[in-house]
């Protein structure tokens, strides 16, 4: 598999990792520690809450990888927490400003939390998907690698 079609893939991971750590909701016992459940409701709200603009976010990646080379994927979805933030708070302000709440007072806070959790939670699925494609190792074409 290249490179760029290992990362097209990877966009699924923001839909995989809670699809399938909800699974282990459904675990009648042993119980789920406190932290786990905590964890598994905001994965599942950040997927209920982000959802429509990561989708609009991975399509734009997707046309826009199209024909580019490893080097450029690479660099994009080191950046792409970043433009995903950027969406999201468009996203956001466009139905605040279709509700007509723009200058509601929450809207700033509302805002900046969004944006804060899609910044860290976008580096942690960008950190494991440089985990998973170490971990596959040869199976993953890197053109950009120094053979030793």
């Amino acid at each position: 598999m290249s490179i760029q079609n290992y990362y097209r893939w990877a966009l699924l991971l923001p839909f995989a990792v809670p699809g399938v750590l909800s699974l282990l909701a459904l675990v009648p016992e042993p119980r789920i520690p406190q932290p786990v459940g905590a964890l598994l409701m905001f994965l599942f709200y950040s997927v209920l809450i982000g959802g429509i603009p990561y989708v609009l976010f991975a399509l734009g990646f997707l046309v826009w990888s199209w024909g580019r080379d490893a080097r450029s994927v690479r660099t994009a979805i080191y950046v792409s927490p970043l433009t995903y933030a950027g969406v999201l708070s468009a996203c956001v302000l466009g139905y605040a400003a279709w509700d007509g709440d723009l200058t509601h007072q929450g809207t700033g806070g509302t805002l900046l939390l969004l944006a804060t959790c899609a910044f860290v939670f976008g580096y942690a699925y960008v950190a494991l998907a440089e985990l998973l494609r170490v971990w596959l190792g040869a199976r993953v074409a890197d053109p950009d690698a120094v053979a030793s």
